[in-house]
């Protein structure tokens, strides 16, 4: 069966709830870590410090080193754990729970193979998901043209940057499978035809009455 590929407002609200979910996850684990906490801490208060000497022209340089030394470790620390999350959430909990996350969930949306709607592998799932999705939107940081590109690409081709990485599509099912084309020239369609051969066959009033070579032969169906 064939679907509708999801749109890109479809994608862009799916995309919001399950990075709200992804973060809020990671920042509440986060936030039990100890070392994360004591650099976060330490960064905002040299942060402040440093503003000021830089405002009097007065930067102490060992304690500029200190807090981007601070900002690295807790930031390292949120990678790390997102990360975790993302890996949790976007390619062992679609695997277990065909295809879906809250954010497809509630969109009625799902990601399926490229070609046929069987499921989806677990190395594609880390493929869209760890290097599609959290290495361009996370690491690369989410730039403006990286994004107008991958609308871009969703509107014309109906697949993310995500989708040509993994091999996947992103499809709308809510309410049921639907065709993409009713073309019978299609090998893949859905459509069952029937074979019918056609024979000349004489019918007994032709036998009776003149054969008139004018008249419409009649034909039947077998």
């Amino acid at each position: 069966m064939k679907y509708f590929n999801a749109t890109c407002v479809q994608r862009f609200f799916t995309y919001l709830i399950d990075f709200f979910i992804i973060t809020t996850i990671a920042s509440l684990i986060a936030r039990v870590i100890p070392a994360y906490s004591q650099n976060v801490a330490i960064f905002q208060e040299d942060l402040e410090i440093i503003f000021n000497q830089v405002v009097a022209d007065n930067v102490d340089l060992l304690l500029y080193e200190e807090m981007v030394k601070a900002g690295l470790i807790y930031m390292g620390i949120l990678l790390s754990i997102t990360l975790l999350v993302t890996f949790l959430y976007l390619v062992v909990l679609p695997y277990y729970w065909p295809t879906q996350t809250v954010g497809r969930l509630i969109m009625g949306v799902k990601v399926i193979n490229l070609r046929g709607n069987e499921r989806v592998s677990f190395g594609k799932l880390a493929l869209r998901e760890l290097v599609g999705s959290f290495l361009l939107y996370q690491v690369l940081g989410n730039t403006l043209i990286l994004t107008l590109l991958n609308w871009y690409y969703c509107a014309t081709r109906g697949r993310s940057f995500a989708d040509m990485i993994g091999g996947t599509r992103l499809v709308y099912v809510r309410g049921g499978t639907i065709d993409e084309s009713n073309d019978p020239n299609d090998k893949n369609s859905d459509y069952d035809y029937v074979d019918a051969e056609f024979h000349e066959v004489k019918s007994a009033a032709s036998e009776e009455e003149p054969k008139d070579n004018s008249s419409d032969d009649e034909y039947k169906v077998f």
